[in-house]
């Protein structure tokens, strides 16, 4: 089963999907560093925001959404936070939208 069937009903819902989550990662309002993770569950993205002097802070998003959901506050985190936004395998993210 090809894996965009996991979380798109198309393979056109899957690319407009990936316009927007670039389209918002181009604006993204603080500086971070992408980075790939490896889990038992494959390969998935995140992003890193934030000094990485400052105490961790994992965000997870919610069903059906990816890191992106977090563009309204990650500005505030990472003024506080070394901020570890990541994409669950499976859901409609970077780690299966590449």
């Amino acid at each position: 089963m090809e894996p965009y069937k996991k979380a798109f009903k198309s393979k056109d819902g899957k690319m407009n999907v990936l316009k927007a989550y670039n389209s918002l990662l181009d604006k993204w309002p603080v500086p971070y560093n992408a980075i790939s993770v490896d889990t038992s569950y494959g390969n998935t993205y995140a992003i890193v925001c934030g000094k990485k002097t400052l105490p961790p802070l994992f965000l997870l998003h919610g069903t059906a959404t990816n890191l992106t959901m977090w563009y309204q506050d990650i500005k505030e985190f990472s003024q506080y936070f070394n901020v570890y936004l990541l994409d669950i395998p499976s859901e409609p993210g970077a780690a299966i939208l590449t």
